[in-house]
């Protein structure tokens, strides 16, 4: 598993008020850093309404997300990262 250290991988919560902290994002985010994988879970600006004008620049420009980048995403979140 030596191949995860190079895995990033991007947490998205949902919208109506959402964070990094709700539902299954933080113990995904520990199983997932146990086995070495970088993964980022940040509150996302904007999390009531959570308008592709502020998430997108975000996920891209605050977040380095990229073409590498594996992105999992709980409701809107979701959205976000298709």
């Amino acid at each position: 598993m030596s191949d995860m250290k190079n895995v990033k991988v991007i947490l998205i919560h949902g919208n109506g008020g959402g964070t990094a902290q709700d539902n299954w994002l933080p113990s995904v985010k520990a199983e997932m850093e146990k086995v070495g994988v970088q993964v980022i879970a940040r509150d996302f600006p904007d999390a009531h309404l959570a308008r592709e004008s502020h998430w997108l620049p975000f996920l891209k420009d605050e977040l380095k997300a990229d073409e590498n980048t594996i992105i999992v995403g709980h409701s809107s979140g979701a959205i976000a990262a298709m």
